[in-house]
């Protein structure tokens, strides 16, 4: 069934491209107007969702981690490879998703003009909870880190001296998969910080169970933000179901407090933002 149901979503997206593609054609976009717009956040923070939704507005043009021309395995290809795509696009708006790439966004983002961003962030109970479902991985990949943060890839990508610290003493060889979970999601919210990205009107934090439970307030002033119409009919699909879905995950303490007090920032900036 979940097989079917992703054939499905393929095609109609395909359906989606080509009416929007054919709509492009007859009023094209001209450079001076096009937008870039990165989706970034850590992985099972609901960037799906958003691009999705994104992805039926007719004025985008829209490239997930899946698409092999803007993606090679759900890492961004190199800028001047992404420059090529905007430049060749009709569409008044372009969306990237940025999830392995948030260590590069403000470089990323500094390479070409009239970007955006939406940084979503959703709380790390539910993401370490879905990340422990998802993955089985992840607390390998953090005790080989503490060695060397190159052996993480592109989670240990200029990684700063702080979280280095933190990474050798709260991963401990018996860590759990959901405290490891919790752990990368710590470091990659982090990384909003790291960048000075709150200081940058051009960023702006959208909090997932905003998204969800408030569909049409919270995607009216994500649409606004981005320049674009917003319609009820572009969030039909959304709904609140993986909010609070799980009992609270068993997160290490220390981890836990590290999260908590991120999480905290992150309302606070997301309070103050422009």
């Amino acid at each position: 069934m979940v097989a079917v149901d992703a054939v499905i979503a393929r095609l109609q997206r395909q359906c989606r491209s080509a009416a929007k593609t054919g709509r492009r054609y007859i009023a094209p976009t001209s450079d001076t107007e096009r937008s870039v717009v990165f989706v970034a956040g850590q992985q099972r923070s609901g960037t799906n969702m958003v691009m999705e939704v994104l992805d039926r507005h007719w004025q985008t043009e829209v490239f997930h981690e899946t698409d092999a021309r803007a993606f090679d395995r759900y890492q961004m290809r190199d800028v001047e490879t992404i420059r090529s795509l905007i430049e060749r696009s009709r569409a008044s708006h372009v969306v990237i998703k940025a999830l392995c790439e948030l260590q590069r966004l403000r470089a990323i983002m500094d390479s070409f003009a009239g970007t955006r961003a939406i940084w979503i962030v959703r709380h790390f109970h539910d993401v370490s909870s879905s990340m422990a479902r998802q993955f089985s991985s992840t607390a390998d990949i953090l005790k080989r880190m503490r060695k060397d943060p190159g052996l993480g890839g592109w989670r240990g990508e200029h990684m700063s001296l702080s979280v280095r610290t933190l990474l050798d003493d709260c991963v401990k060889d018996d860590i759990t998969e959901v405290s490891a979970a919790a752990f990368q999601w710590f470091m990659r919210n982090r990384l909003y910080f790291d960048q000075a990205l709150d200081r940058d009107p051009g960023v702006r934090i959208v909090f997932y169970e905003d998204l969800v439970t408030r569909p049409e307030v919270a995607f009216e002033a994500v649409m606004a933000y981005l320049g674009l119409e917003f319609r009820p009919s572009l969030i039909s699909d959304v709904f609140a179901g993986s909010v609070n879905t799980a009992d609270k995950p068993a997160i290490d303490p220390r981890i836990e407090a590290l999260c908590q007090q991120l999480f905290d920032r992150l309302v606070v900036a997301a309070q103050t933002q422009h």
